[in-house]
């Protein structure tokens, strides 16, 4: 089996890397990086990518879920800077 990575720059269409139609795509803890006026465009990219009845798998942390990190202001790209919380600087009991 050959194994190819491709490594792309933010906002690069990755559609036309592949010349073969995918059962399964997974986006683990990614798309949340995407400015929000290319998000509608990449998951598009996916369904093209995939064959009928394929699945795709996304996971993304939800800013109400989790007390460990602090969210900062929408910038103007439309990303968010995600910290580390000043609770998990200290020690735990």
């Amino acid at each position: 089996m050959k194994i190819i990575f491709h490594v792309i720059t933010l906002n690069f269409s990755f559609k036309n890397l592949f010349d073969v139609k995918m059962d399964f795509i997974f986006a683990n803890q990614s798309l949340y990086y995407l400015p929000s006026k290319d998000f509608q465009k990449t998951i598009e990219e996916f369904y093209d990518l995939c064959n009928d009845g394929a699945i795709i798998f996304a996971t993304m942390i939800s800013s109400k879920a989790y007390q460990e990190f602090v969210i900062g202001d929408v910038k103007e790209n439309g990303l968010v800077e995600v910290k580390s919380s000043p609770r998990l600087n200290s020690e735990s009991t």
